[in-house]
């Protein structure tokens, strides 16, 4: 997503934390910081350098990883806002 002020965000679980610097499991690469949060939606924006247009799903620590290609967003029953790029998991 692509917040108000132009900085490119992800969204995240509230109840895993806000406030800090997210990073990869092995801790070598930062994935973003995260906000405040929302705990009735349990929702925090993490902020970082960029992200692409895809979700990686499966447990974090599998030898492999899947990933689906995001291409909208909205609320039920409401159409999709459409995104675009190619599928990719860092």
């Amino acid at each position: 997503m692509r917040k108000n002020n132009g900085q490119e965000a992800i969204l995240t679980a509230e109840h895993c934390g806000t406030d800090w610097d997210w990073n990869t499991p092995d801790g070598d690469r930062l994935v973003g910081r995260s906000e405040g949060g929302r705990a009735d939606l349990d929702t925090t924006v993490l902020t970082g350098p960029g992200y692409g247009s895809a979700i990686c799903v499966g447990p974090w620590d599998a030898e492999t990883t899947s990933a689906r290609p995001v291409v909208g967003a909205g609320n039920p029953g409401s159409p999709p806002v459409r995104g675009r790029g190619p599928p990719r998991c860092a």
